[in-house]
């Protein structure tokens, strides 16, 4: 039995299981490389969500949902995913705890190679914030303290939602507004999220990410443009071109993505990022993946939220992960 009363029998267990190998090698600004292999990678590597949805009658409905995040790799420790209460009826939907991070998923939309991926050249613009809701390009993505609503479908195919993340605006904290739209009609998605941070007292960041995708049958084309202006630093843009194939089982995906700068904790380097993606996912069955994807990224010493003030464009990393993914 849950402690909220409701036994097992009652919650809807879903989640999936991911193991593989990351190898990395990173090209430093003195042209030295190091290579490390890692067990496990790509945003979060199993998860456990027991959901419960009580209807409460007049087309009232409440949804809980504890979700758990074990990590089955040495250098991260279990922590929450997402964990939240919702109600919804023909008013919308509200929402309040720990879920999805509206930035990192319209990055996803906008990404051939989906939740898998990392897009490197636009992945420290368009996540959002640390957990801490002060730090623009810190990505993350499942944010806690959240309270978001979602409009009722007014128009088929169109959601609209605002969200706050509570947070006191001091100097280490601070909270952070969102709206987004998306829009979905046969075989065309857009999406478009923007965000305003309080960074600190009396600072103002926003950031706003835009993505498109079409399927024309034989293959998906995806767009994506990020920008991310920090106040008193200045403005970084970022965009993605990529495109996926199904081929039987086999699913081939290619991006191609750059930025016109680098955003590391609310700082901005005069550093152009470069990456491409490819990879081919394998499909077993409906809940079990195979997927390659290798990443060759050019900027920032390190890549992905560890640049440094020796920032150079001969710095970077090639990145090659080999995946198996089970979802229940």
């Amino acid at each position: 039995m849950f402690s909220f009363g409701v036994s097992f029998a009652d919650a809807n267990l879903t989640g999936f299981f991911q193991i593989g190998t990351n190898n990395n090698k990173i090209t430093s600004t003195t042209g030295t490389t190091s290579t490390t292999t890692t067990l496990a990678d790509s945003n979060a590597n199993t998860a456990l969500n027991f959901t419960d949805v009580e209807d409460l009658g007049d087309g009232l409905k409440v949804t809980t949902n504890i979700g758990l995040l074990p990590a089955i790799d040495s250098t991260n420790t279990a922590g929450g995913q997402t964990t939240y209460a919702a109600l919804s009826g023909g008013f919308g939907e509200l929402k309040a705890g720990k879920f999805g991070n509206d930035q990192f998923w319209t990055v996803v939309a906008g990404d051939s190679t989906g939740y898998m991926g990392s897009n490197a050249a636009v992945v420290n613009l368009a996540y959002g914030t640390s957990s801490d809701g002060a730090t623009v390009g810190t990505y993350e993505v499942w944010t806690a303290n959240q309270v978001r609503y979602q409009l009722p479908t007014f128009v088929p195919g169109l959601t609209l939602a605002y969200t706050t993340k509570l947070g006191g605006q001091t100097t280490s904290f601070g909270g952070a507004e969102t709206v987004t739209g998306a829009y979905t009609t046969g075989a065309f998605n857009a999406q478009l999220t923007a965000t305003q941070y309080k960074g600190a007292v009396g600072s103002t960041d926003t950031l706003t990410g835009i993505a498109a995708s079409y399927d024309f049958g034989v293959a998906k084309l995806y767009l994506l443009s990020t920008s991310a202006k920090i106040d008193g630093e200045g403005t970084v843009s970022g965009r993605n071109i990529g495109v996926s194939a199904p081929l039987g089982a086999f699913t081939f995906m290619y991006n191609n993505s750059s930025a016109d700068g680098n955003l590391y904790q609310r700082n901005i380097t005069a550093v152009d990022q470069t990456s491409q993606d490819l990879g081919v996912t394998y499909a077993f069955s409906k809940k079990t993946t195979a997927w390659v994807l290798f990443t060759k990224y050019k900027g920032a010493t390190g890549g992905q939220g560890t640049a440094t003030a020796n920032v150079s464009s001969d710095s970077g990393f090639d990145s090659l992960r080999v995946m198996l993914t089970h979802s229940f």
